[in-house]
């Protein structure tokens, strides 16, 4: 079967997702073709250049008064006018300096071309205002937080950009190959509704292409699929938790014509019902491929380096923080890919893409499994890399596991700190100490590794 799988704006564009090479090669394997397609890529490398400029600014004088009437600021108005020909004048300039390792590292270089960049996007809304698409987020006039305005917003021209960008730059080729199978991967709700406004599309031209959606955001909220028939009218299943295991059954059966009872973790339309998954699967890690990056445009995200994703484990083994989202969006079972696997990963996609930097994309990595993963890295003394993880503050990042990370390749960890007081560290259940935390900051600058930490305020 064609299987065309998606990954839909808005997201960092600095490296791939890594949920749809996750997925591809399991679909390969089982013998389907697969195409994997970066829109939100693709979306930017349109949006950030002169021509969209320029028909932006053609789009605001024709909107100027609606675009005022909608609380735009004067000022914000008459700014973008005068600095428009400048911007699309340095636009590309400025994507380049972001993927070139020289001039990323020249402050003044690196920090005029994110203004650039920012402003050419503020140029590039402002006909749709008060939405707003930037590299951190997309936003509209409410948050994504009903059904009722996801679904409407996919079909609103005056306020949705993605409309037209994706049937002027996305649908043309996407549809070219009239895939039978189309995945969407939807993680954050800044996907929302540009995912579901390209399934609409798609389903409006190609009825008889079943389309999925899968990711992180679906699933915490799976609870309101069952009755759902406004966000089943544009797409014709879900998949909750994850995808490998369910999707290639999925595939399988719609090839096959059979039906759909019994795919795992599947909540999907029948009859004119939506259905629940009758089993959930919970994938093991050590039989899972290395993820597999062919198709997607590798080289050209706006990173000075060949950055790509990677994972050590899924879950969080820790799950009791009592803000965090993340447990209702994931299998309650962690589970580690082995060290040495992971090791392998790497240098296959060192082999094959000249990637040497890496950003583990686990929710946090305990430091016996890091720990373990430096021992194999160091092992492979005729290749160095560069990593970046997750991580929270465990006694077990001592000064001397710190040193033997830095020395197998880690640049930064990223903790989660969320707070220096006591207790509200306690009423958070986060299960570190301030104390702890210091050390542990303390040693792992020592060792040479740069520290993040995060902060809820």
């Amino acid at each position: 079967m064609k299987v065309t799988l998606v990954f839909p704006p808005q997201f960092d564009p600095s490296m791939p997702h890594l949920a749809l090479p996750c997925l591809a090669p399991v679909l390969r394997r089982g013998g389907h073709q697969v195409l994997l397609r970066d829109v939100n890529l693709e979306l930017y490398e349109e949006v950030l250049s002169a021509g969209a400029i320029t028909r932006s600014l053609e789009l605001i004088h024709e909107r100027r008064e609606s675009i005022l009437q909608q609380g735009c600021p004067p000022e914000t108005l008459q700014a973008a006018l005068a600095t428009a020909p400048v911007v699309a004048h340095l636009v590309e300039s400025a994507k380049n300096t972001l993927r070139s390792p020289e001039q990323f590292q020249v402050y003044e270089r690196y920090s005029g071309s994110l203004k650039i960049i920012d402003q050419a996007m503020l140029i590039f809304s402002l006909p749709y205002y008060p939405t707003r698409f930037s590299l951190y987020g997309y936003v509209m006039e409410k948050p994504p937080y009903s059904t009722a305005y996801v679904t409407d917003a996919t079909g609103d021209a005056l306020h949705n950009p993605f409309i037209q960008l994706y049937e002027q730059y996305t649908l043309p080729s996407l549809l070219e190959g009239e895939p039978g199978l189309v995945g969407l991967s939807i993680s954050y709700e800044e996907q929302l509704v540009p995912g579901l406004t390209l399934a609409r599309l798609i389903k409006e031209q190609l009825p008889g292409t079943h389309i999925v959606v899968g990711g992180n955001i679906l699933t915490r909220h799976r609870a309101a699929l069952i009755g759902n028939e406004r966000l089943f009218r544009y797409i014709d299943s879900v998949i909750v938790y994850e995808g490998e295991t369910a999707l290639l059954e999925l595939a399988d059966r719609l090839e096959q014509g059979r039906a759909l009872e019994g795919t795992p973790n599947l909540y999907y339309r029948s009859g004119g019902t939506i259905h629940a998954p009758s089993s959930l699967h919970v994938e093991q890690v050590k039989t899972l491929p290395t993820p597999d990056f062919s198709g997607l445009p590798v080289g050209r995200y706006f990173s000075p380096l060949q950055l790509l994703p990677a994972y050590l484990s899924r879950g969080c083994y820790w799950r009791q923080c009592a803000f965090c989202t993340s447990p209702d969006g994931q299998d309650k079972i962690y589970r580690r890919r082995p060290a040495h696997q992971v090791a392998d990963d790497l240098v296959e996609l060192r082999a094959k893409w000249g990637a040497a930097c890496f950003a583990f994309v686990d929710e946090a990595v305990p430091p016996h499994h890091l720990d373990k993963l430096a021992d194999t890295l160091l092992s492979h003394n005729e290749l160095v890399f560069s990593w970046i993880s997750w991580a929270r503050f465990d006694r077990g990042f001592t000064p001397g596991v710190l040193e033997k990370l830095k020395r197998s390749g880690c640049a930064a960890l990223l903790f989660g700190l969320e707070s220096a007081s006591e207790r509200v560290l306690d009423r958070m259940r986060k299960g570190i100490h301030v104390d702890t935390a210091r050390e542990i900051l303390s040693a792992s600058r020592a060792a040479g590794i740069l520290n993040h930490a995060g902060i809820l305020v």
